[in-house]
């Protein structure tokens, strides 16, 4: 329960060889749906937090009828989100080292347009372009009724390889 919707949990695990049904971590989709039509309302996808290199691929396209979404990266132990995860989730990927679900832009002309969102959560999450400009809105709403909550938390945005909080980051793209 979030914000007084009870979202599905869809498990996702960008990094496993291939993906199953969602429906637990040892089943979980390796990728996001690959349209964005395919996104379903009140759902929670809950994305293990893996290396950059495993990342998920946010689709272009458009999907009105999506109310209410969450992208959750996995929450630290430490998060106040973490009280909200599944029991299997916390056993299956609490202990994970890295520090972000990571979530790749890879078309440069496409945005994921959700007009009619309501409530949309992105938490631990690295959104990141990969080999693509910046120059365009990874998510849009274009809604003019103002009635939506955004929320970020503990997120990281960017490009593919460019990591400015490394201290031995000199400039040149790096993906390890």
């Amino acid at each position: 329960l979030y914000s007084n919707i009870d979202f599905a949990v869809v498990y996702v695990d960008p990094s496993i060889a291939t993906g199953g049904n969602g429906a637990t971590p040892a089943t979980a989709l390796k990728d996001l749906p690959a349209t964005a039509d395919a996104f379903t309302d009140d759902t929670c996808y809950l994305i293990r937090r893996t290396a950059e290199t495993a990342a998920c691929v946010i689709p272009s396209g458009t999907n009105n009828t999506l109310r209410n979404v969450l992208l959750l990266g996995m929450p630290n132990p430490n998060d106040a989100m973490y009280d909200f995860v599944p029991e299997a989730a916390k056993t299956a990927w609490a202990l994970d080292a890295a520090e972000y679900a990571n979530i790749k832009s890879v078309n440069a002309s496409g945005q994921f347009v959700m007009d009619g969102i309501r409530q949309f959560l992105l938490h631990r999450i690295y959104l990141f372009r990969d080999n693509i400009n910046a120059d365009r809105y990874i998510f849009a709403c274009n809604a003019s009724d103002y009635a939506a909550v955004i929320a970020f938390e503990h997120c990281k945005f960017g490009s593919c390889g460019v990591d400015l909080d490394r201290e031995d980051y000199s400039g040149t793209p790096v993906t390890a």
